[in-house]
C-alpha cells in the first residue's frame, strides 16, 4: 500500500530528523493550501502549530511546532536573519517548517547562507504526489520506536514517552502511519 498526497509530505517531514524542515512550494496560489494543510498535518494532542512569518517567533515558542510562511518578496530577509540565528534554532522542541517559494528569492538566499543551508540540508523538498510504502514504514517504525505505531501514540499521548524534538517527529511519523493505516 502506498499514501499519495499531504500524508506523503508529513512522512517526509518527520524524516528530516532537524528542527527544521524546508517545503517548497511551486504555484504561489498554492501557498496558502500549503499552510493549512502543514497546520493540520504539526498539530499534536496538545497543541496546535502556529504560522508566522516572524523569526522571533521560531526563536521565542521552542515547544510549539511552528510554520514560517513569509511573503515571496520578504523570503531573503528572513533567510538572513535565520542565518544570524541558526544556532538557536538547535533549542527547538518542535519542528520549524520553512515555507519557500521553489526557485523564489528565500531559496536563493539559502544557497548564499552556508551555515543555514548546510544545517537544512538534510531537510526535504516535500512533492505533494510523492507515495510512500506504508508497510515497509510501519516495520522502519517499529524498530526504531520498539513499539507499532499505534501503541507508540497512545504511551505518546498519555505522557510515558519524554517530550523531546524526537519524539515530536517520532509523532509525526505515528500519526502518519496511523491515518494512512485506518
Amino acid at each position: 500500500m502506498t499514501a499519495p498526497g499531504p500524508y506523503a509530505a508529513l512522512w517526509r517531514l518527520s524524516r528530516a530528523g532537524t528542527p527544521v524542515a524546508l517545503v517548497l512550494y511551486r504555484d504561489p496560489s498554492s501557498r496558502e493550501d500549503w499552510i493549512e494543510v502543514l497546520r493540520e498535518l504539526l498539530a499534536g494532542p496538545d497543541h496546535e502549530a502556529k504560522v508566522t512569518a516572524e523569526v522571533s517567533e521560531v526563536l521565542g515558542n521552542v515547544d510549539l511546532p511552528i510554520i514560517l510562511a513569509v511573503d515571496p518578496e520578504q523570503e531573503a530577509e528572513c533567510i538572513g536573519r535565520l542565518s544570524v540565528a541558526r544556532d538557536r534554532l538547535l533549542e527547538r522542541r518542535r519542528p520549524v517548517v520553512l515555507l519557500l517559494q521553489q526557485d523564489g528569492p528565500g531559496l536563493r538566499r539559502l544557497r548564499q547562507e552556508a551555515a543555514l543551508a548546510s544545517f537544512v540540508q538534510g531537510s526535504p523538498e516535500v512533492d505533494v504526489d510523492e507515495e510512500v510504502d506504508v508497510e515497509s514504514e510501519r516495520t522502519d517504525f517499529q524498530k526504531v520506536a520498539g513499539f507499532p505505531p499505534e501503541e507508540w501514540l497512545s504511551r505518546y499521548r498519555s505522557g510515558d514517552i519524554d517530550d523531546t524534538l524526537d519524539s515530536a517527529l517520532l509523532y509525526l511519523r505515528a500519526l502518519f502511519l496511523e491515518r494512512e493505516s485506518s
